[in-house]
């Protein structure tokens, strides 16, 4: 009895090892299936479960300012920001349990929010805090102008208390004002005698790059285009300029002629070229409009000043010789040299010309008095008084 006791232990005992054996193997090649993937994720997982029990918290954003992307516009304040802007970014504020929150009324009950500029004042108008309907905006005015070079701006923005002055958070500021040059692949394409395309995101040409172009070039002459304009100029120590360039309508000069069609090209930056080239515009837009009359006008100083330029019929373009790129005016019937524009607004913003040791050239925005009488000069002496010269082909 007692050896059959025994035995039936000892069978109950091996039972149980095995049935505990075979979930142990069971599990294992559970675990076995996943990836490698799955198996870290799993990993960090339960990492993760331990820190929340341990710290009482998952991971939390670090407190402090931060700014929200500028208002219509999915710009943020850092890299390179063009000029004549301006841009209201909304201030943000993440407290210690991570929550960001924009900056109200209630975070300033006790505290201020101040700017302190460290470098680069001249890259902005102002940039100041701003209130709107109870919540804060940084406001950034960028510099005015079409400058060849680009400005570094560095400052903080600051959550102080009021009664001790005792710094809350600090957000760094850094980011530059201008306009990008041509690509590197632009300058290489230049090189090897293709035209050099000037992008509205990339207007400057460095005096850098026109020199590597020039050199490949051997002296002759580059042409510049966007698509709708050609400029073909010796570049030979030729200095940085800014060729943005716009086809807006100067709604003076539209008002006052009403009874006319018109076409404009302006170049608001006002390059300067160290040789005379020539500027040939496409009008095959406008052809049935101006019924093959074409007659071209500089515009300057709220004055018409009739350019000497040639209609090419079959090529349906207008072309004339200048060094200076500024505002023109192309209409299908003629203006008596130099009227005068009434209400002339002169609104294309203040000129930085490209060098400021040369003639400024006929922009249109309000120059010295000493250019302005250099461009008169050249106006009687170059431009002259006479009309379209039709080529025929």
């Amino acid at each position: 009895m007692k050896k059959s006791l025994s035995f039936l232990l000892a069978l109950i005992a091996v039972a149980s090892l095995s049935l505990n054996a075979f979930a142990l193997e069971n599990e294992n090649a559970q675990q076995n299936d996943l990836t490698h993937e799955e198996i870290v994720a799993e990993n960090e997982n339960e990492n993760k479960n331990e820190n929340t029990q341990e710290n009482g918290v998952t991971e939390i954003l670090e407190a402090g300012l931060s700014l929200g992307k500028a208002e219509n516009s999915q710009l943020t304040l850092s890299g390179l920001i063009q000029p004549n802007q301006t841009l209201r970014f909304p201030i943000l504020l993440t407290d210690e349990n991570g929550k960001t929150v924009p900056l109200s009324d209630a975070h300033l009950e006790e505290n201020r929010i101040r700017v302190e500029t460290k470098d680069g004042r001249s890259a902005v108008n102002s940039i100041k805090v701003v209130e709107d309907n109870g919540t804060y905006l940084l406001e950034v005015k960028t510099l005015s102008g079409y400058p060849t070079k680009q400005t570094d701006y560095l400052g903080q923005l600051k959550l102080v208390k009021k009664t001790s002055g005792a710094v809350l958070h600090a957000l760094d500021l850094s980011f530059s004002v201008g306009y990008a040059s041509l690509s590197d692949e632009a300058v290489e394409a230049a090189k090897n005698g293709e035209y050099i395309f000037v992008d509205g995101n990339t207007p400057v040409i460095t005096g850098s790059q026109f020199d590597q172009i020039d050199k490949a070039l051997g002296g002759e002459k580059a042409t510049l285009t966007n698509g709708s304009w050609t400029f073909e100029v010796r570049v030979t120590e030729q200095d940085s300029v800014n060729m943005l360039n716009n086809e807006r309508v100067i709604k003076e000069i539209v008002t006052q002629f009403e009874d006319q069609n018109f076409k404009f090209l302006s170049f608001p930056a006002g390059p300067a070229f160290d040789f005379t080239g020539t500027l040939t515009i496409d009008v095959s837009d406008v052809m049935d409009d101006f019924d093959g009359n074409f007659y071209v006008y500089s515009y300057y100083n709220g004055r018409l000043n009739k350019v000497y330029a040639t209609f090419n019929d079959f090529e349906e373009t207008v072309s004339f010789k200048t060094k200076y790129m500024g505002r023109f005016v192309i209409t299908d019937k003629e203006i008596k040299n130099g009227t005068v524009v009434e209400n002339s607004s002169d609104d294309t913003g203040a000129v930085q010309p490209s060098n400021p040791s040369k003639p400024n050239p006929d922009t249109g925005a309000g120059l010295m008095g000493k250019l302005a009488a250099v461009m008169a000069t050249l106006s009687a002496s170059v431009l002259g008084l006479l009309g379209i010269k039709k080529e025929q082909k």
